[in-house]
């Protein structure tokens, strides 16, 4: 009996899936693409698009002589904000948004794209707490969302 819980918690270690190698190491550690052929502007409007057509809130939208945003409030499940509660707050915490912010950048011609992904709570007495979001799964995501959402045959996506 002495020895079943280390093995039952080694055997359960080991079943755990291997965790998912980056696509490509960015400058910022987000995921990022190049965009050319498009304007930052029609980018932004249509990552604008891509959030409300999942059911997404754009919260925000932008733009600058030299840098658009564009920022979505994401729909959280009841076990998110419970585990988000959990993990960055307590259970006193309320007002727990997830947001994605697409910062747009204008180089050369092209439009470059970083996508940053965080959670956002309020504590008791109106303290803000923020955790980043950064994982492999989540770079995939976002590399997938830019080719799907935003890709056409007049703006090619580079990684």
């Amino acid at each position: 009996m002495k020895f079943l819980i280390p093995l039952i918690l080694l055997l359960a270690a080991c079943s755990q899936p291997e965790p998912v190698a980056r696509i490509a190491e960015t400058p910022s550690g987000y995921p990022e693409a190049v965009f050319s052929g498009i304007s930052a502007q029609k980018l932004a409007d249509k990552l604008a698009m891509s959030c409300v057509s999942v059911g997404n809130l754009v919260v925000t939208q932008t733009q600058t002589q030299t840098q658009t945003q564009v920022k979505c409030d994401t729909r959280m499940s009841d076990a998110q904000i419970r585990w988000s509660k959990a993990y960055v707050g307590n259970q006193y915490a309320s007002d727990i948004h997830q947001y994605i912010q697409y910062n747009l950048t204008k180089i050369d011609g092209q439009v470059r794209v970083q996508a940053r992904e965080w959670i956002q709570l309020q504590m008791p007495y109106g303290q803000i707490k923020k955790v980043t979001l950064r994982s492999p799964n989540l770079q995939i995501l976002f590399k997938n969302s830019f080719t799907k959402w935003v890709a056409s045959p007049s703006s090619d996506p580079a990684f």
